[in-house]
């Protein structure tokens, strides 16, 4: 390729870089608005931009000429050398992939692995002054279904660009493609959203005698463009790398009585295995991998109920900062949550016996935080393992979310009392500056809408002088509907609208996975009670009724009216956290449904709900904080929140009798 090419083409990762640590602004579109990033939209590309990524890589195959460089390899514990090979293709790819990416997205954060390694030319001008071009047509099927599929609310509207880093590994398993094994390689495209996976594209162009073919999905939509298989057992079938080795694989595969299904040097064909049922669990338990191997694979995984974690079971967090790109403490996926449950207690078993201390020495910043937030260490019961836990849970947010944004229901009321179309994005953005930015303004609008019986005191609560109650919606009013705010001409309309709208079953749908998360635990042992505010329990049962049969709940439980909720509910309502008597509350009202002894057996509590809580004396097990968009500090999968609750009920087990526990396919 020749030099003017390549500097048309070079990627600025590295200069990406470089901007977003010296306060690189964002760009800003025709209408002088800061840029948005629209997900359904950018996934869109991504598929279309897999499928160009594949032919280049197929031209320069062609070529015969794949121009092998060594950017640093390893000397593996054998003694033999295997290096880290870069191709042209990865270098023709990876130039284009960023190139457009920029181009319609200017203030994307990119992590890309050839530049982001400095293993490639960087452009002498930043892509980011250029100016933004319109976003082309979907080109494929695929790009197509991406851009009309209905996402997950929290990737429904357009997303500010600090929360969003797509991680590009332009041709992943190059060693094996230097090989001649062109069928294990991929092109990997993940898109993180604070953090967190939320989609995965993942292209193979050399699938079905060199056809190719885009996989594609995420949390909420499924997966996409690949058949779903499921492995049989036994064996227990493991995919390994064929290059890197390890101490702590042996005897983790012994003790699993796990047979090799997959060797290959390519992260990408790994995830495809375990989506296909050509392999249970995926395991690379040493440095060695980074995230743009592992983003695209676990937003997939996630999207089936998998797992993807360190080689002891924390999950990585996904950011554009260099020193968090290494997958530091190994790399182990699973296409079943409990099978990854299983898995991991027999690795930290092992690991916990090696005298180097790894993976548990190893200061990796993008190990995710702690999930649960103790409240007494001392707690009665708690994972005493003589007694199950009980998990006491928000009905709305964790179980039911809305069909459709509040914003939207507003952006209704509005056309209908004014005659003017008002636009949802603009209504969400002021509801949100008004709420406040620690709170999450689509469940404080939920505690909102869900009232019935409660409605006197929620209104007297609105309505309260501290500035987030009436006055907030006051604030959105004025501000997204362009009225003086001391008129306040809308608020309680729209109060009514969202009582009226969310007051129907047909309003709501059940969380992705929470019955089948549900039906687990209820199949372990846990009880689980769904507690709701201010309101009926027949209403409350019939809401709940769309999650599945009567018996997925152990008991619901409603809280009564308070009249102490207002400087307290301001402060909550204000900064996202809720205060502990509320925290209490609940579980005093979950205690109470199943007659059980508040004081002997509230240290079984486990509390979940859609704001962080702060200590008290309550002696509770826990609280987690669910996020019914995205928060990396937060739950917001059920997959994540039955993986906390297990490892908080009965301590771990590496029987093996677990595969005999378990409902799965035999060979």
């Amino acid at each position: 390729m020749s030099e003017n090419v390549r500097r048309e083409h070079a990627s600025v990762a590295r200069a990406v870089a470089n901007g977003r640590d010296h306060g690189l602004s964002n760009p800003k579109d025709e209408t002088g608005a800061e840029e948005r990033i629209p997900i359904p939209n950018l996934v869109a590309v991504l598929i279309d931009l897999a499928s160009e990524a594949g032919e280049i890589i197929r031209k320069v195959t062609a070529s015969g000429d794949l121009g092998v460089k060594d950017k640093g390899g390893s000397t593996e514990q054998d003694g033999i050398y295997f290096m880290d090979a870069q191709t042209e293709s990865d270098r023709q790819a990876e130039s284009m992939l960023v190139t457009r990416l920029l181009e319609y997205f200017p203030s994307l954060q990119l992590v890309a692995e050839e530049s982001s390694e400095q293993a490639l030319d960087t452009a002498v001008e930043s892509l980011h002054t250029k100016a933004r071009s319109p976003l082309p047509p979907p080109a494929s099927p695929a790009a197509i279904a991406a851009a009309s599929e209905l996402w997950p609310l929290g990737l429904q509207r357009p997303l500010h660009p600090s929360r969003v880093v797509v991680f590009i590994d332009p041709l992943d398993g190059t060693n094996e493609y230097a090989r001649g094994e062109r069928v294990n390689v991929t092109c990997l495209l993940g898109v993180a959203v604070d953090g967190v996976p939320v989609a995965g594209v993942i292209g193979q162009p050399f699938h079905s005698g060199g056809a190719g073919r885009v996989v594609w999905g995420g949390p909420g939509i499924g997966v996409h463009g690949c058949e779903m298989g499921e492995a049989t057992w036994p064996p227990f079938a493991v995919a390994i790398n064929r290059d890197l080795k390890d101490d702590l694989l042996p005897p983790v595969m012994t003790s699993l009585d796990a047979h090799i299904g997959l060797q290959v040097s390519a992260t990408g064909s790994h995830f495809l295995a375990l989506l296909e049922g050509r392999a249970h669990s995926l395991l690379l338990l040493r440095r060695g991998s980074k995230k743009w191997d592992s983003c695209a694979g676990e937003a997939l995984l996630r999207a089936v109920g998998g797992s993807v974690t360190d080689a002891v079971g924390r999950r990585y967090a996904y950011s554009c900062h260099p020193d968090t790109f290494q997958n530091l403490c190994g790399l182990a996926a699973s296409r079943h949550a409990d099978v990854h449950r299983h898995v991991m207690a027999t690795s930290r078993h092992l690991a916990s016996q090696r005298d180097d201390g790894w993976p548990y020495s190893i200061p990796d910043r993008s190990i995710r935080q702690e999930l649960v937030l103790p409240m007494d260490a001392e707690a009665p019961n708690r994972r005493s393992g003589v007694s199950p836990p009980v998990l006491v849970i928000d009905a709305f947010g964790p179980l039911l979310e809305p069909a459709e944004p509040v914003a939207s229901v507003c952006a209704r009321v509005v056309a209908a009392r004014l005659g003017v179309q008002a636009s949802e994005e603009l209504i969400s953005s002021r509801l949100l500056e008004a709420f406040g930015s620690g709170a999450n303004s689509e469940a404080t609008l939920m505690d909102v809408a869900k009232s019935e019986d409660g409605r006197e005191a929620e209104a007297a609560a609105l309505r309260f002088a501290g500035g987030s109650g009436g006055a907030a919606w006051s604030i959105a009013g004025a501000g997204a509907f362009g009225v003086p705010q001391e008129e306040d001409p809308l608020t309680m309309e729209l109060l009514e609208a969202l009582w009226e709208n969310y007051g129907r079953p047909e309003a709501w749908r059940p969380v992705q996975g929470a019955a089948a998360a549900l039906a687990e635990l209820k199949a372990a042992g846990v009880v689980v009670v769904a507690v709701a505010c201010n309101r009926d329990a027949l209403r409350v049962r019939k809401l709940l009724g769309v999650i599945g049969d009567a018996d997925t709940l152990d008991a619901i439980a409603v809280m009564p009216p308070t009249a102490d909720v207002t400087e307290t509910g301001s402060k909550m309502t204000k900064v996202g956290e809720e205060p502990a008597w509320l925290v209490g509350a609940r579980v005093q009202a979950a205690l109470g449904e199943l007659r059980l002894d508040a004081a002997a057996d509230v240290g079984r509590c486990l509390v979940v709900c859609d704001a962080a809580a702060r200590a008290d004396e309550s002696k509770l097990g826990g609280v987690v904080r669910w996020a019914p968009g995205v928060r990396g500090d937060s739950v917001h999968s059920w997959t994540e929140l039955v993986d906390v609750v297990m490892s908080r009920k009965w301590g771990e087990s590496t029987e093996a009798s677990f595969w005999e526990q378990r409902p799965c396919a035999r060979s």
